[in-house]
């Protein structure tokens, strides 16, 4: 379930699950994704912002732990979504603690 703009987060993820589990185990009645406040106009332009690949990432992991948009380039310049989470989490940790 994706609520506003997390509804292109869920329809990532959901197409990131799908491709994970084989085409005969695919059931029709339990992949459902559902967007709550999610029009279709407002979930294609997030993820026109957000963008593809490293930077969809970067500007997803700052978004959801809200990290400063400065933080983005050093987070796009890592070479995977394993350490994008690692330092994202740190960072996320680091600011919370500070406040």
């Amino acid at each position: 379930m994706g609520v506003g703009w997390g509804g292109a987060v869920a329809l990532e993820l959901a197409l990131a699950l799908e491709t994970l589990v084989p085409k005969e185990r695919h059931d029709k009645n339990s992949n459902a994704v559902f967007l709550v406040d999610g029009a279709p106009d407002t979930v294609r332009g997030t993820l026109t912002a957000l963008g593809d690949g490293r930077a969809f990432e970067a500007k997803l992991l700052c978004q959801l732990l809200q990290l400063d948009i400065q933080v983005f380039d050093y987070l796009e310049g890592l070479s995977n979504w394993n350490e994008r989470v690692k330092v994202s989490a740190l960072l996320g940790h680091l600011h919370r603690a500070s406040i």
